[in-house]
């Protein structure tokens, strides 16, 4: 009993040290596992989350991929329970809608560069294929924004009715689809190319104009199919 109490004491202490340090340095100068502990410590009141953080971190990777994997992914992990794995969760979609937040409707959306910012702040971090169609008016301002699907690691299906519709729907000048790669390059696959085609041939039947598709790869990093000068025209 005495060794427990102990126990306890060290873990009550340590935790006061964790957050006095924050309260005085901020969280910037937190390690990743660190910063982790200190996250856990609101869902595990009394265990020594320090190896627990590490776990997480050798079994994901990072804390993208800790943030972005299931509750049931995170609820194989030894030491994380539900209400554990509900909460990562949750940071990780309070860490989207933050991203998405920033998205400006009144701004006119105009280049490549501007395309690629803009399908980043809806798909990073995202663990799974997913894919999105940014839709815009005469002047390049966001109309809307349309959540097209979610696939698996390593493939997402782009709906071309879908697509259209969407466009009809709101009257859309132009339109922007993104989609991921989670772990893996962001060059456009055959699939991804004769998907691309298929729509601007369709949204050109409309006299709308397909401006832009955008691929992130693992790292978030975006890439402009329509940005390279060799293979715009094969879309035009």
């Amino acid at each position: 009993m005495k060794t427990e109490k102990t126990n306890k004491n060290i873990h009550a202490g340590h935790r006061q040290r964790v957050k006095l340090n924050v309260s005085k340095n901020g969280f910037s100068q937190l390690e990743d596992h660190r910063l982790l502990e200190l996250i856990l410590f609101y869902s595990i009141p009394q265990a020594d989350t320090n190896e627990l953080a590490h776990s997480l971190l050798e079994r994901f990777g990072s804390l993208k991929n800790i943030f972005t994997a299931s509750i049931d992914e995170l609820t194989r992990v030894n030491g994380v329970g539900e209400s554990t794995a509900i909460m990562l969760g949750a940071f990780g979609e309070a860490h989207k809608r933050i991203q998405r937040g920033e998205v400006d409707k009144r701004r006119a959306y105009k280049n490549h560069e501007d395309y690629c910012q803009l399908a980043v702040s809806y798909l990073a971090g995202e663990s799974k294929e997913s894919a999105v169609a940014f839709y815009f008016d005469a002047s390049g301002r966001l109309k809307t924004v349309a959540e097209l699907s979610s696939g698996d690691e390593v493939s997402v299906q782009i709906d071309v009715k879908t697509v259209v519709q969407n466009a009809v729907m709101c009257d859309a000048a132009g339109v922007v689809l993104a989609h991921n790669h989670p772990g893996r390059s962001n060059s456009p696959s055959l699939s991804d190319l004769d998907t691309t085609r298929a729509i601007s041939v369709m949204l050109r039947r409309l006299g709308t104009k397909l401006y832009d598709h955008i691929i992130l790869d693992g790292n978030d990093k975006p890439y402009s199919l329509f940005g390279e000068e060799s293979i715009r025209g094969v879309f035009y």
